[in-house]
């Protein structure tokens, strides 16, 4: 996907403009014939970017060139080789990455034939025409039946809503195509898929491209690209408002945006979907989510509050609205062979990119569509309590209990809040306040039976189910001459804490490492090999069960 560093895809051609600015606004009818001219022979490619916000772990970068002034971006990120620059490609799916069971297991999907018949279309710029055979290449990797013209799951055209007179190739968003395909695929594999191909990156065409997707019978669009707002963004509420039709946008990559949020993602008619890091954990839902530090989010300029946004830090729209996954440390394995060579066409992707087909496919499995649903059904999502995306001082750019910018209300717990059945939550099944008195016997035997009876019974009355301690606060670490050492301090609620337990992760995975008494806030991970790099988080444990996790910090072992 680059063009540099002994990369075998082509070389950049960048489309030649005057204009400096980046904004939203529509393509002047002076640099039609220049974008005309230029399309015919220009591939934008990935490139660096040493504006993107990197999370620890791979290095990644973007997808797609920076556009010049008047276009959109796709926000696609992809993990690359230590130089930074060249991405990681190879012949099979990249250990780690995510699939279909990943996503099933981690938002609680109900799989089999939920969608069947329904279409999820994806809006991007420019042809990959290697896009249904890279789709059928993936399904068949990943034990998915086939996706096709010729059995009628899969259909593309072109902005016009045609079969035929695609626009030019371009490589960067061909593999932002392969990335929306795919994950939507994944996460919604009886779903069928309709690919709209704008004919440039102009808003303009890939507003239109929208308005296509609504009149060929799409149940949810998604839209993974964006530009900081412009003043003229409200021009374009139209394309984006198509009632009975779930429509999704990604936050965008650079982290907080402040009053210059992504658009499409501050559309009143548009679900804003922002970025996690998801990793396996051994808490009851097998997974743990933070904050992506990429994840974009902000106050609108522009677009008016929605009256289900109940948030004050914000006069108008805030973006996001919900998440998914976007870190591409934690990211999708993906097929993309377009302007690939010699048979190494598996990537690992990430950026909210990823996040917004997987929304768009949620809501087509659950059947809701207005970007209001999500706020009256906020239970049924995982709340995402830990972790930033810069700094603005408050919840606009720091996760916290219920709602706020980089992921929104949070992650999809099944289909409740997308118009589907409510899953059972499974703290109430998996950590009843039993435990406390089943496991704890031999005290009686050992202790006066007054005192047994009296405070024991206590901690399970006053500590009921659902009032678990809430995340230990100011998580620090420091790599020391017997490993690395991680400290923390109490939460704010939820005392008595009878236990802390210790994760540590890195390179996509985190497994529970250690318990200590909750009279301990500090803990020497002595096992850490020598110059490797890990994080490591906190979770608090009383009579109710375990809390949320503190925010993830890491160290490499160098003393």
């Amino acid at each position: 996907m680059a063009s540099t560093g002994g990369d075998t895809r082509r070389a950049p051609v960048p489309i030649p403009t005057s204009v400096t600015r980046f904004s939203l606004l529509r393509r002047p009818a002076t640099v039609v014939l220049a974008t005309a001219l230029a399309a015919a022979t220009a591939l934008a490619v990935p490139q660096a970017d040493a504006g993107a916000a990197l999370s620890p772990g791979k290095s990644h970068k973007k997808v797609c060139a920076k556009p010049k002034a008047k276009r959109a971006e796709c926000h696609a990120e992809v993990i690359t080789k230590a130089d930074g620059v060249t991405p990681d490609a190879s012949t099979s799916r990249p250990s780690g990455s995510y699939g279909p069971a990943d996503l099933k297991s981690a938002y609680a999907l109900p799989g089999g034939a939920a969608g069947s018949g329904k279409t999820i279309a994806i809006v991007d710029s420019f042809d990959n025409p290697n896009a249904e055979s890279d789709l059928g290449a993936y399904r068949s990797a990943v034990g998915l039946p086939a996706c096709t013209t010729a059995n009628g799951c899969f259909r593309k055209v072109n902005q016009a809503g045609n079969a035929g007179g695609y626009p030019s190739g371009n490589v960067g968003w061909g593999g932002e195509i392969d990335l929306d395909l795919q994950a939507a695929s994944a996460t919604c594999p009886a779903c069928k898929l309709l690919l709209v191909e704008a004919n440039d990156d102009f808003s303009d065409s890939l507003a239109a491209g929208v308005d296509t997707a609504a009149r060929l019978g799409a149940a949810a669009i998604s839209n993974s690209y964006g530009a900081n707002e412009a003043s003229d963004v409200p021009n374009y509420e139209s394309d984006y408002n198509h009632p009975g039709i779930a429509v999704t946008a990604s936050s965008g990559d650079d982290g907080y945006d402040g009053s210059t949020p992504s658009y499409p993602a501050s559309s009143r008619y548009v679900t804003g979907v922002g970025g996690t890091h998801l990793v396996r954990s051994s808490a009851a839902r097998g997974w743990t989510e933070t904050v992506w530090s990429g994840a974009g989010s902000g106050c609108s300029s522009y677009i008016s509050k929605p009256t289900w946004q109940k948030d004050t830090g914000c006069s108008k729209k805030t973006v996001a609205d919900v998440a998914a996954v976007a870190d591409p440390n934690t990211g999708f394995g993906v097929y993309d062979s377009y302007g690939s060579s010699g048979g190494a066409n598996w990537y690992q992707y990430g950026g909210t990119s990823l996040a917004s087909p997987i929304v768009a496919a949620i809501f087509t499995m659950g059947g809701a569509s207005d970007p209001s649903y999500p706020y009256a059904h906020r239970t049924s999502l995982n709340d995402v309590v830990s972790g930033s995306n810069g700094n603005c001082g408050n919840y606009i750019c720091n996760a916290t209990t219920g709602y706020d910018g980089p992921t929104g209300l949070g992650t999809p717990n099944g289909l409740g809040a997308f118009g589907g059945a409510a899953v059972t939550p499974t703290t109430t099944t998996t950590r009843p306040p039993a435990t406390t008195t089943t496991t704890r016997p031999a005290t009686t035997t050992t202790r006066p039976p007054a005192t047994t009876t009296t405070t024991r019974p206590a901690t399970t009355t006053t500590v009921p189910a659902g009032a678990k301690p809430s995340a230990p606060q100011n998580a620090r670490v420091t790599s020391t001459t017997g490993g690395i050492t991680i400290c923390w301090s109490p939460p704010a609620s939820g005392a008595p804490i009878l236990s802390y337990k210790v994760y540590r992760g890195g390179w996509g995975s985190e497994t529970y490492f250690a318990t200590v008494s909750g009279s301990t806030t500090c803990y020497t991970d002595a096992s850490a090999p020598m110059w490797t790099w890990f994080y490591y988080r906190v979770t608090a444990v009383n009579g109710a069960g375990e809390g949320p996790p503190s925010a993830d910090v890491g160290a490499n072992r160098s003393a």
